[in-house]
């Protein structure tokens, strides 16, 4: 059995300063905000992910399994009626019942793949309530929506402005019975580009 240790570099104005994090700090960030974790391959982004899902001990819904009580994350239920913009200003707005239970966090693995942005116009024609659903997921659901991708930038921008958190995974290796993994966390998007 592996532990799993990170070490955490924060950015506090131009210092950096060096912080070994315990996963109970980190799963704070997971319980009160949405989170985007991203890195290169084998950086360790579905290991972090992983961990915090099976340490919270909660069900979740999602594209892979992490393990646990896992609710198979279906995108076509996730239409907020398809109310957009218009209804909810003319006041015409369609019922719509959140479809998996209340508190239940959403983790989508792999965003880039299903929300390309490049075809960000595409994405905005073809499903016009979906920033008004990510962005209302925490009134609806009670719950946060949490991302990884291998590029920050590569995901749809509308998912993006949603996060409160990036996570950046530099590395991740196994060393004598542990699995350290070297993260650096953003509060900011443009500081997580740079």
């Amino acid at each position: 059995m592996s532990r799993s240790v990170s070490a955490v570099y924060l950015r506090d104005g131009r210092r950096r300063k060096r912080l070994g994090m315990r996963f109970k700090k980190l799963i704070k960030y997971f319980e009160e905000a949405n989170v985007m974790v991203c890195g290169m391959k084998g950086r360790g982004k579905d290991l972090l992910m992983s961990n915090v899902v099976v340490r919270r001990k909660l069900p979740y819904v999602c594209n892979i399994d992490y393990g646990g009580e896992r609710y198979e994350l279906d995108f076509d239920k996730l239409d907020l009626g398809k109310n957009t913009y218009m209804e909810f200003i003319s006041g015409d707005v369609r019922y719509y019942s959140y479809p998996y239970p209340d508190g239940t966090d959403i983790y989508i693995s792999d965003c880039g793949v299903y929300f390309p942005s490049q075809y960000c116009n595409e994405l905005n024609k073809q499903f016009p309530y979906l920033s008004a659903e990510f962005c209302l997921l925490r009134h609806v659901g009670d719950c946060r929506l949490h991302l990884n991708s291998q590029v920050l930038n590569r995901v749809y921008d509308k998912l993006r402005e949603h996060s409160d958190f990036y996570i950046l995974c530099r590395r991740c290796f196994y060393f004598h019975g542990f699995v350290l993994q070297f993260i650096t966390i953003y509060d900011r998007y443009q500081s997580a580009l740079d």
